[in-house]
């Protein structure tokens, strides 16, 4: 997963704090030289295009910086309710792209977070449990921010660091977790148990049955697999789900009730309703941009 390494060298200016709502949103980066913009989806899908030719996008639950080394366009799907919360303050800071695979030594990551201050910023990750307490984060420095008085502004300035103190916590957890993969009993099952769902995504998946498989308790195997993947299972195999349809969809035109066939999933109205849900828009709106 990617992450950003950054060091400031100016203190941030808020320039922005506020909610976004909107069914034509749409816009363009970057807006200043500086930017250090962080936001949390709250309800669709945001589609990336950068300059470079690639793509990407974040749907609702995802943490979604931009950083002075975006060029890139944003949208989402017209006629599709877009929200999400953005705190944007403006430095001088270098940044370093990393990737939570390819860190070589952890411990020099630690070392330069506790003795430089150094902020690591999740890049495009779904938050999980997490989730919650950034947007809370973030409503709270748009609170600050908005009153527009000198010491709230100093609060909000103090809020905003907090919230890199907390993204700077999770990429630190996330590099850890997967350094002691291999000493980690608890992750082999977490691997386990995708490995099983990967399998058996079409076919009537429980807790229950995917514990039984694992020969662990239904309590115990939840636990876990919040832990390491910060959603729950059902969660967790609905979004699989919903990714196994958009890859068919890439070679083969199908209906509402084909593709709910094709993962298991009985019901053509609760697929429609789960694929907005993860997606942001219909099942068809989504289709038919595929054409």
């Amino acid at each position: 997963m990617k992450f950003y390494e950054i060091n400031l060298h100016s203190v941030p200016e808020l320039i922005f704090a506020y909610s976004v709502s909107s069914d034509r949103y749409k816009n363009r980066f970057p807006s200043y030289e500086n930017l250090l913009e962080v936001s949390v989806i709250e309800s669709g899908t945001i589609y990336y295009e950068h300059d470079d030719g690639s793509r990407s996008e974040t749907p609702p639950g995802t943490v979604a910086p931009i950083l002075k080394d975006a060029r890139c366009r944003t949208h989402a799907e017209p006629g599709v309710l877009q929200k999400h919360i953005t705190v944007g303050a403006i430095a001088e800071y270098t940044l370093i792209p990393r990737d939570t695979e390819t860190v070589l030594s952890i411990e020099a990551l630690r070392e330069r977070v506790f003795r430089n201050g150094t902020i690591l910023i999740p890049y495009q990750w779904d938050l999980g449990r997490r989730y919650g307490e950034i947007a809370d984060l973030l409503r709270e420095i748009i609170y600050a921010y908005s009153a527009m008085h000198p010491m709230h502004l100093l609060d909000a300035l103090s809020k905003w660091f907090r919230l890199m103190s907390v993204l700077t916590e999770i990429v630190l957890s996330a590099v850890e977790g997967r350094a002691s993969d291999v000493q980690s009993p608890a992750t082999e099952y977490v691997k386990k148990a995708e490995l099983y769902i990967a399998q058996h995504y079409a076919e009537h998946i429980t807790v229950s049955v995917l514990a039984e498989h694992l020969g662990l308790s239904a309590g115990y195997l939840h636990g876990i697999f919040k832990q390491y993947t910060g959603m729950r299972i059902v969660e967790y195999i609905n979004r699989y789900r919903i990714r196994t349809v958009k890859e068919y969809l890439k070679s083969h035109p199908l209906s509402l009730k084909e593709a709910a066939y094709r993962v298991g999933i009985d019901d053509p109205a609760y697929m429609s309703r789960l694929f907005k849900k993860v997606e942001g828009m219909s099942f068809r709106a989504y289709t038919e941009k595929q054409l």
